[in-house]
């Protein structure tokens, strides 16, 4: 008997059932063991399969879709720079515009300072100080934008008038005009000292208002109503009065070949000796003349005082010493319309009631020149002509010659309150915004229609430029005698009780075209400030330059950011700011997708890195710093520029060519993973199959022991030796097994060799 034989009939005694059931549960626990591993090759087996597939088919179509998507992005990152290029080149035309408006005319801007009715200003070294009706002064320091309160009323020590003129002298600045005293500084007024006037209480019906002054060598002289003349040499310590025994207003002062003269009520002059013992000394003058002198004028032949009232007129001979008396002729009889005298040359025109008089030799005598029976009151004259105008009725009259009569001034219709003259060039400007201009010294005027509707009282000059000021915030400028008159728009002045435009009076120079106007409760600063400024303004490409501009156009004072161009201006730059909101948005997004997949382990950057290669290269090789800009000449004739860019395109081609990869470098890049997943493939088949079949087999002899036993727990020897070659283990095969395609291609082979 063999040694299987005996194994086999040593199964088949009677065992203990126990024993037998265990076998079959690790023969089950084999199987399942076996059958978990073949499931986890067969996992391990799909996977090498699936990354196979990526690897060969699906990362190839990811790389096309990540580069399309790239290359999307990018041409939309292109679009979205020219778009911003087109918005920096229709803002570039937006800064244009403002600058042309900005340079067109200046900007007038509120200065912030105490209310007050300024009634002048004085220039000091530090600023301007402006004094009026009240007992507070302003002083505006240079390049300020804000005055400085500076109150004074609490130095006299009681209520205060004010201020109402002012005078320079032996380097001080006093300021005068009510009744308790004047007010003495050198630069700064904060450092202002009052003087007390002397003489006797003041009359409450009258109280005393000094209306001019006189500097001789020595004294400073103040006079004013109650025939009060006042005077000192020592302005910050005293004054003292003369007795001039009248309480008529002393209307003028004039220094007759270094004599202080006084021209006090009718008939009355006041000449003072300062060199009398004991001080100064007044000595009262009879003259010939009917009424007050209304008018002086500093002729060739000396002081020339006339009167509104009667023929008369009184010349203080420039030798000095003597005093003459003459006649008008007959046409300037009348009272109505007061006097008014120019000199020009060797010649003076003189204005009394409503007819020009003219003296040949310097107001030594006069002839009569015309009648003009319009109520003229001011006279003005050229080395072309003599023009007059009248502030209540129309129009102006001008002369070529005055001796040969006047006649209406062409262009020149309408009512006048003042002039502007510039060598040949004469500006008028009075009522309802006229303005005439005249080019040729008075001969023609052209009438400057369709600026301002309202009254221009006054004007400002720096010798070139000008600007005219008048009722309810009106004002116009012209940069040069002849250039454009453009009306500005003042601002409004706001206090506790209204919010309106005032009348302005008064106005200075700052210089550079420069201007500062005043009147009601307003200060007004006239420059180009805000052309300068935007000129030095940096407006760099893209969304910063769009919020400087418009932050900029802000910043405008409210009645230059309200006018039709400046308006237009910033809604067109609030459009181009909202279109570059949209690219913006549209900017950060593409570039998140952009870095999105910049970042993937497998996104391709050779599309890119190329375009970068090849402008950097093209740059490299022409010498520009843009591929696209043809390169500066640097001493080679622009001729050879287009050899130069072929020759760069041609080595570039060649680099190109240079660094595409070969088929076989191809084939040794792909080809060794290819290898290495098939042979994870092989083995990880083998594997699988040799466990699947190995839990198989512990299954189908756990089966087989269970169908051997009997009733009684044993074993049936007939029935395991039946299924014994079919429990044996090297029955597994290793190896590849009988599939049914083999079993087929043998069926196939078989038949084939049969025949």
């Amino acid at each position: 008997m063999s040694g299987t034989e005996a194994d086999l009939d040593n199964l088949a005694q009677p065992v203990d059932a126990s024993p037998v059931l265990r076998i079959v549960e690790r023969l089950k626990d084999r199987g399942a063991s076996y059958e978990r591993r073949a499931n986890l090759i067969f996992r391990a087996l799909v996977l090498t399969i699936l990354v196979g597939l990526v690897y060969y088919l699906g990362l190839p179509f990811w790389s096309q879709f990540v580069d399309g998507r790239r290359e999307t992005f990018l041409d939309t990152q292109q679009s979205i720079d020219a778009g911003n290029a087109a918005l920096d080149t229709e803002r570039a035309v937006q800064s244009r515009q403002l600058a042309d408006a900005l340079a067109a005319r200046p900007v007038a801007t509120l200065l912030r300072g105490p209310l007050m009715s300024p009634a002048g200003h004085v220039r000091t070294s530090g600023g301007t100080v402006f004094y009026g009706r009240s007992d507070r002064l302003a002083f505006l320091p240079d390049g300020a934008d804000s005055l400085r309160e500076i109150r004074v009323g609490e130095r006299f020590g009681g209520p205060l008038q004010g201020f109402s003129n002012h005078v320079e002298f032996a380097g001080q600045t006093v300021l005068f005009g009510n009744a308790r005293g004047a007010l003495v500084f050198r630069n700064d007024p904060a450092q202002a000292e009052p003087v007390f006037f002397p003489g006797p209480p003041q009359n409450e019906d009258s109280p005393l208002h000094l209306t001019g002054s006189l500097v001789s060598e020595s004294t400073l002289y103040l006079f004013g109503n109650d025939g009060t003349i006042l005077w000192t040499r020592a302005p910050r310590d005293w004054f003292e009065r003369f007795e001039t025994g009248t309480t008529d207003t002393i209307v003028g002062g004039y220094l007759d070949a270094g004599v202080p003269v006084f021209a006090g009520p009718a008939g009355r002059l006041f000449r003072i000796d300062e060199d009398a013992a004991g001080g100064p000394r007044i000595d009262a003058l009879e003259i010939d003349l009917d009424g007050p002198v209304t008018v002086a004028v500093d002729a060739p032949a000396g002081w020339l005082l006339l009167s509104g009232q009667g023929q008369g007129y009184v010349l203080l001979s420039a030798r000095g010493g003597t005093i003459e008396s003459g006649s008008l002729p007959p046409e300037t009889a009348g009272e109505c319309c007061g006097a008014d005298a120019v000199v020009m040359g060797e010649r003076v025109y003189a204005l009394v009631n409503n007819a020009v008089v003219t003296s040949r030799d310097g107001g030594a005598s006069f002839e009569a020149s015309a009648e003009i029976g319009n109520l003229p009151n001011t006279i003005l004259a050229t080395p072309q002509a003599v023009v007059v105008y009248s502030g209540q009725v129309n129009p102006a009259y001008r002369s070529v010659d005055a001796l040969r009569g006047f006649g209406p001034a062409p262009g020149a219709p309408s009512i006048y309150y003042g002039h502007l003259a510039f060598e040949d060039t004469v500006i008028l400007h009075g009522a309802a915004g006229s303005i005439a201009r005249s080019a040729d010294g008075g001969r023609t005027f052209e009438t400057i229609d369709d600026i301002l509707d309202d009254y221009l009282y006054g004007n400002a000059t720096d010798g070139t430029a000008f600007v005219l000021f008048g009722g309810n915030g009106s004002a116009a400028y012209a940069s040069t005698p002849r250039a454009p008159v453009q009306a500005i728009a003042l601002p409004l002045v706001a206090d506790a009780e209204r919010t309106t435009q005032f009348t302005y009076g008064g106005g200075l120079s700052l210089g550079d075209g420069d201007f500062l106007i005043y009147g009601e409760d307003g200060f007004i600063r006239i420059d180009w400030r805000w052309r300068d400024a935007f000129a030095a303004l940096d407006l760099p490409p893209g969304a910063a330059g769009d919020i400087a501009l418009a932050g900029f156009i802000d910043r405008l004072p409210n009645q230059v950011r309200g006018s039709a161009d400046i308006s237009e201006l910033r809604q067109a730059v609030g459009v181009i700011t909202a279109q570059r909101d949209v690219l913006t948005d549209l900017q950060i997004s593409t570039d998140a997708e952009l870095q999105r997949l910049n970042d993937f382990p497998h996104s391709l950057l050779l599309l890119e890195r190329q375009r970068e290669s090849f402008a950097g290269f093209m740059a490299t090789c022409r010498g520009a710093t843009n591929w696209a800009t043809p390169p500066e000449p640097r001493g080679i004739a622009e001729a050879d520029a287009d050899a130069i860019t072929l020759a760069c395109l041609q080595g570039w081609e060649a680099q190109v060519r240079a660094d595409q990869p070969s088929p076989w470098s191809l084939v040794a890049a792909q080809l060794p993973p290819g290898i290495l997943l098939l042979f994870l493939l092989a083995t990880l088949s083998g594997l699988y199959r040799y466990n699947l079949r190995l839990a198989g087999f512990h299954y189908s002899r756990a089966d087989t022991l269970v169908m051997a036993m009997d009733q009684k727990g044993g074993l049936n020897a007939e029935t395991l030796l039946k299924y014994a070659d079919a429990l044996a283990a090297d029955k597994v095969e290793f190896g590849k097994g009988n599939l049914p395609s083999d079993q087929a291609a043998a069926i196939v082979q078989a038949v084939a060799n049969r025949s």
